[in-house]
C-alpha cells in the first residue's frame, strides 16, 4: 500500500505514533484507519473511495456505504461486509474469500472478483448468496449453469425480477428457502427441483412458472398470482402451502387453492 494513500496532517504538538497492523497504518490520533479517503469502520461512508489494491483483510466494514468505490485488486479476505452497499463498485480481481456478505447490497458492479465466499456467485453485476439483499434486483433471463447451485437461502428478493430465468437444474437445485420473495416476478421462470421451503411469496407473480419437482413446503402464496404455473402432482412437495381468497390459483380462479396442483375447485 502506498504511503501517500495514508498521509494525514496533525498539529506539531501532537506526537505521532504509527504502526502497521494487517495492512493498515494505525495512528494514536485516529480511532479508525484511513485508506483512500475512507474511514475503515462499521457504517463508514466510503462512497466513491479509491481502495484499489488496498489490504483490508479482516476489516470491519459492516453497514458501510461503498457505492461507486474502486475496490479493484483489493484484499478483503475475512472482512465483515454484512449489510454493506457495494452497488456500482469496481470489483475487478477483488479478493472476497471468506468475507461476510450477509445482507450485502449490490447491482451494477463492474469486473469480476478473484474469489468469493463459499456458496456465493456473481451474475450481471450482482452478488448472489445466502442472506443477500437483492430487493428489486433485475435477474430476468438469468441462466444458471446446471452444475452451479444458486444458494439464496434467507435472501431479500422482494420485488426481484426473475422473468424467463433458468435458475435451477437437474443436478444443482436452487435454494430459496426462508427467502423474502414478496412481489417477486417469476413469470415464465424454470425452477426445476428448487427448494422454496418457508419462502414468503406473498403477492408474487408466478404466471407459467415451472415448479417441477420443487419443494414448496410452507410457502406463503397469499395474494400471489399462480396462473398456469406448473406444479406436478406427487412430485412437487407442497405441505403447508398458504393461500386464501386473494390468491389467484393455477387455474386462474380465486383461492383457496386446494387442488393437488394448487388449483381452485
Amino acid at each position: 500500500m502506498r504511503a501517500e494513500n495514508l498521509h494525514r496532517v496533525f498539529p506539531k504538538s501532537v506526537a505521532l505514533v504509527a504502526m502497521f497492523v494487517g495492512g493498515f497504518m494505525l495512528s494514536s490520533c485516529s480511532t479508525s484507519p484511513q485508506v483512500g479517503g475512507c474511514s475503515i469502520a462499521p457504517q463508514a461512508n466510503c462512497q466513491g473511495a479509491n481502495l484499489a489494491g488496498a489490504h483490508l483483510n479482516n476489516a470491519d466494514l459492516h453497514g458501510a456505504n461503498l457505492t461507486g468505490a474502486d475496490l479493484s485488486g483489493a484484499h478483503l479476505g475475512n472482512a465483515n461486509l454484512s449489510g454493506a452497499d457495494l452497488s456500482r463498485t469496481d470489483l475487478s480481481k477483488t479478493n472476497l474469500g471468506n468475507a461476510n456478505l450477509s445482507g450485502v447490497k449490490s447491482g451494477g458492479f463492474t469486473g469480476e472478483p478473484n474469489s468469493l465466499p463459499s456458496r456465493w456467485n456473481s451474475y450481471n453485476g450482482y452478488l448472489l448468496g445466502p442472506g443477500a439483499n437483492l430487493s428489486g434486483a433485475d435477474l430476468s433471463r438469468i441462466n444458471v449453469p446446471d452444475t452451479v447451485k444458486l444458494d439464496l437461502h434467507g435472501a431479500n428478493l422482494s420485488y426481484a425480477n426473475f422473468t424467463a430465468g433458468m435458475v435451477s437444474g437437474a443436478s444443482a437445485q436452487a435454494d430459496f428457502s426462508n427467502a423474502n420473495m414478496e412481489h417477486a416476478d417469476l413469470t415464465n421462470a424454470q425452477m426445476f427441483g428448487a427448494n422454496f421451503t418457508d419462502a414468503d411469496m406473498r403477492f408474487s407473480h408466478v404466471y407459467w412458472t415451472g415448479f417441477t419437482n420443487a419443494n414448496l413446503t410452507g410457502v406463503n402464496f397469499i395474494g400471489a398470482k399462480l396462473g398456469n404455473a406448473y406444479i406436478n402432482d406427487g412430485l412437487t412437495m407442497k405441505d403447508g402451502v398458504r393461500t386464501d381468497s386473494t390468491t389467484s390459483c393455477t387455474n386462474r380462479k380465486p383461492g383457496p387453492c386446494s387442488g393437488p396442483d394448487l388449483s381452485a375447485p
